[in-house]
């Protein structure tokens, strides 16, 4: 077959295409899509339509890679701009749940070159500020999204809810809960000025994460809040990723079985539908979670298969929190040296003392302490201490231990 398609000139390849095109029937919408584009010569809407349609049933049987790369099909043959970038803005984030962050931030700033007018603009960076988070720019992620949010507050209040939302809850990943208290509490403010209850129900959420962070929210508060958004579709970041969060909270007030309750609901939702991206934080707060209740090699195991994930996908942030993560769990098994190295390199890793490199600096005081290095553990947490407290105001258990 080769061997004759060799011999067959450009517009004989594409009336081929077009006859295998015809021959198919609407069950084989992905392979009829394809040969249809390789006998296109021209840009062409229909066609573009019809790779957007196959797109989406490719992703809808969990196969993100191939509706992207469909997707950009479209883009190519899409006739007009706001249809090209729409289409691009689909194929990143198809990349983005295939695993390939670097792509997909790549597809939404190719996407937003071309000038889109508000909604799509806005929707285009507000997913680029959660990618750019994600890919280790925390700073650039989240200064984003407060950027997007402010912008469209008076034009689209809604979204702008939703974007602050989101920025809230990465500030607090990055331990400045001053911020995500901020943040939450103006995404609390747009929401309410739209009349979307799903936004309104997800700022509430924010808004309660934040301040747990500054211990002014119980986790009851916060499994009330999440228990309300599920009765809508959850807008901004996925439901799979908004149990991630409730874990995370009921991991720092100590419920470690409400925690593991959460991380594998979200494993399940996101293998289930092919989420690579989604995969890595659960696992890796599954295993904080198994160690927590003394389960000490299943916990190294899950945050292993975390930390593969992680790199896998480009999450520069979840590989740095896998090895903070991993450092005292090594060290309260007794291997000290595996420890230091696991705390050392995230330490590398972590630009600003996020609440990452909390836990990773905590982890060396540990170590320290076993080795009997008293004097190194003061240095090391004495101003971190400082710093966690005054500039970040964090004060929640997870953090409160240093002093």
């Amino acid at each position: 077959r080769s061997a004759a398609s060799a011999s067959l000139d450009p517009a004989q390849t594409r009336a081929a295409h077009a006859a295998l095109a015809n021959a198919l029937t609407d069950q084989q919408l992905v392979e009829r899509a394809y040969h249809r584009v390789r006998a296109a010569d021209a840009k062409d809407e229909a066609l573009a339509q019809e790779l957007e349609a196959a797109a989406g049933m490719s992703m809808a049987q969990g196969a993100h890679a191939v509706a992207a790369d469909l997707l950009l099909r479209a883009v190519e043959v899409s006739e007009e701009p706001p249809g090209a970038i729409g289409r691009g803005g689909q194929a990143a984030m198809a990349a983005y749940l295939s695993g390939d962050l670097p792509v997909a931030k790549g597809l939404l700033e190719q996407a937003l070159a071309g000038g889109p007018p508000d909604p799509a603009r806005a929707e285009l960076e507000h997913m680029l500020g959660r990618f750019s988070f994600y890919l280790g720019d925390t700073e650039g992620g989240l200064n984003q999204l407060e950027q997007t949010g402010a912008r469209v507050g008076e034009s689209a209040p809604e979204t702008s809810a939703v974007v602050l939302a989101d920025a809230s809850l990465f500030a607090t990943v990055t331990a400045d809960c001053r911020r995500a208290a901020r943040l939450s509490g103006e995404a609390v403010v747009a929401a309410e000025r739209g009349s979307d209850p799903a936004v309104r129900a997800n700022a509430v959420g924010a808004d309660c994460h934040a301040r747990l962070t500054r211990g002014e929210a119980t986790f009851p508060e916060i499994e009330e809040a999440a228990a309300m958004l599920a009765n809508f579709a959850a807008p901004g970041t996925t439901h799979a990723l908004r149990l991630a969060v409730l874990a995370y909270c009921a991991t720092v007030t100590g419920h470690s079985d409400r925690a593991l309750s959460y991380l594998e609901q979200h494993i399940r939702q996101a293998r289930a539908s092919a989420m690579v991206s989604a995969i890595p934080f659960a696992l890796l707060w599954r295993g904080h979670a198994l160690s927590q209740r003394g389960q000490t090699d299943q916990g190294i195991a899950s945050i292993s298969e975390g930390l593969g994930f992680a790199n896998e996908s480009g999450q520069v942030n979840a590989v740095a929190l896998g090895l903070a993560l991993r450092a005292p769990i090594l060290a309260n098994r007794g291997d000290l040296a595996a420890a230091r190295e696991s705390a050392e390199h995230c330490i590398g890793m972590v630009a600003t003392v996020d609440s990452t490199g909390v836990f990773a600096h905590r982890a060396l005081g540990l170590i320290d302490l076993v080795d009997g290095r008293h004097q190194e553990v003061v240095d090391r947490l004495g101003p971190l201490d400082k710093i966690v407290r005054d500039d970040y105001g964090m004060e929640h258990p997870g953090i409160e231990p240093i002093g």
